[in-house]
């Protein structure tokens, strides 16, 4: 592993997102991919996408490596206006301290658990809802009656 502090980010191996149309992402701040349509609730189950997907393992990768994705340049261009945006909060809440003190909390963090596992479960799921109505329920069929 060659990780970079300037880029490092607990959300692609502790954090699914489920969208209100039903998509994934790896982070509410991340970059969707428009092109890839499998990637939904519909097509794909949560264990599916957060362990196997290769949108989610390049990512994670990537980090491992030292780069961030291309996906994740709006957080890391946020993160030069305000330093405590969401990549420093979501590093900090594994234990994962900035500048000088980064690479033994790293060391120390209980994110090297979850790297390590193959099975990886999310500690954070968060899901959009929608206030669109598709007019699919019950009452909604009595009112046009």
């Amino acid at each position: 592993m060659n990780i970079n502090q300037l880029n490092f980010c607990t959300s692609p191996f502790s954090e699914i997102r489920i969208n209100s149309d039903g998509t994934y992402n790896f982070c509410h701040a991340a970059t969707p991919i428009q092109s890839v349509t499998t990637e939904n609730i519909y097509k794909q189950d949560i264990d599916y996408y957060f362990n196997k997907s290769n949108s989610v393992t390049t990512v994670r990768n990537g980090l491992l490596n030292g780069t961030a994705s291309d996906r994740c340049t709006g957080c890391l261009n946020a993160e030069k206006k305000s330093p405590f945006h969401f990549r420093s909060r979501r590093n900090l809440q594994f234990g994962i301290f900035p500048d000088k003190h980064f690479q033994q909390s790293f060391e120390e963090s209980t994110i090297q658990e979850i790297i390590k596992d193959n099975d990886k479960k999310p500690y954070f799921y968060h899901v959009s809802l929608s206030n669109l109505c598709n007019l699919g329920c019950f009452m909604n069929l009595l009112i046009f009656v």
